[in-house]
């Protein structure tokens, strides 16, 4: 009796098995049809739709790795016999390096989640045997869905991918930048706050041209805890790089808030040897030598009326004040009208009433009037 029920056993395990083999096989003879038509989707009247392609590449490799998941499992006597090898490597070879391409082009579309599946297929895709030996560019995925992550505020797992873009060259600094957003994020303590400037002033001194890092550090000294310090990195960053115009320009739009007009027009002077081309630093050297004519202009007529009124002791307003006023705006013109030549259009500043105000000031009536349509359309627009 043991022994039939042993016979029966091992005749319905030996069913079972072939049944699965047969299973295994029929299954990979579908992924592999399906991946097949999805790469005929890539040339023809499919082509014309770039999202169609997209997705046609996204499925065919779905199907692909599915195809050798099935393709590769043992037979009934426990031995491999594939039958789709050479088609699944030949897909995947063609494919896996457009997977990049297709999420790019998702991503930039705005078909985020597509996008995501993209980028993980291709790191299952290179992890795959049949791509043994290929170029690997894993790290500009990891790197890309670490980036969507951090849009998604999903600080934990856009550190995870930055760590695995990090190990490859052609990410490693992007990755690093990753890692300093998800710090910024998360900055709760003063540790943190230390840990996440520690990491920025590193990215800063290996590339000190990189416009966006230096935005960082100014980022991180604009909270009111830390206000007071950037007068002191901005003075320290101009010892290190005299020759950087970020650090000048920033220097004069500190002095410019605080109404320190001569430090100001200094600073951006400055800014304006390095780069003579940049208009909005022309236009803010005019908007100072003006808000420095009009506030000693002030002054002057105020110290005067104390005078008049017998507040005040002191000799009346000399010639001398009122040429020094007179060249103040005199040379607010010449940058101002250097602006206007360069922007005509105002699309990076809007010079007209600062030019307007100084053609008026200094009595320049046919200018002025050549501006003031100009300015009541600004005034009917607020």
């Amino acid at each position: 009796m043991r022994k039939w029920l042993l016979m029966l056993w091992l005749a319905f395990h030996a069913f079972l098995m072939t049944a699965q083999t047969n299973s295994a096989r029929h299954q990979a003879q579908q992924l592999n049809s399906r991946a097949e038509a999805e790469m005929k989707k890539l040339t023809g009247k499919y082509a014309v739709d770039s999202l169609t392609v997209c997705r046609a590449i996204v499925k065919a490799v779905e199907y692909t790795l599915q195809c050798d998941e099935y393709d590769k499992m043992p037979l009934a006597n426990g031995q491999v016999k594939k039958h789709y090898t050479t088609q699944n490597q030949r897909r995947l070879l063609i494919l896996q390096p457009r997977l990049l391409v297709a999420g790019d082009y998702m991503q930039e579309h705005e078909y985020i989640d597509e996008a995501r599946e993209a980028y993980v297929l291709y790191m299952n895709a290179a992890e795959n045997r049949l791509l043994n030996g290929q170029t690997d560019d894993t790290g500009l995925a990891a790197y890309a869905l670490a980036e969507i992550s951090l849009d998604r505020r999903n600080f934990k797992q856009a550190d995870r991918y930055a760590n695995i873009a990090l190990a490859y060259d052609n990410s490693a600094q992007l990755a690093a930048e990753i890692k300093a957003q998800c710090m910024r994020h998360q900055m709760i303590t003063p540790q943190d706050s230390a840990k996440y400037l520690a990491v920025i002033n590193k990215l800063y001194e290996t590339d000190p041209n990189n416009d966006k890092y230096f935005a960082w550090i100014m980022q991180f000294y604009d909270r009111p805890q830390q206000r007071h310090k950037l007068e002191y990195f901005v003075d320290k960053e101009l010892e290190n790089n005299p020759n950087s115009i970020v650090p000048w320009i920033l220097k004069g739009e500190i002095a410019m808030k605080a109404g320190r007009w001569d430090e100001a027009v200094d600073a951006y002077q400055h800014a304006d040897e390095i780069d003579p081309g940049n208009v909005p630093v022309a236009f803010n050297i005019g908007v100072c030598l003006t808000s420095m004519s009009a506030e000693y202009d002030r002054q002057r007529r105020q110290r005067t009326q104390q005078i008049i009124n017998g507040e005040k002791n002191g000799p009346l307003p000399t010639a001398e004040e009122e040429q020094q006023i007179k060249q103040w705006l005199t040379e607010a013109r010449v940058y101002l009208e250097r602006v206007r030549g360069r922007d005509p259009k105002r699309k990076k500043v809007d010079w007209v009433k600062p030019l307007y105000m100084v053609y008026t000031s200094l009595g320049e009536k046919i200018k002025a009037d050549e501006l003031s349509p100009l300015v009541n359309q600004f005034k009917n627009n607020f």
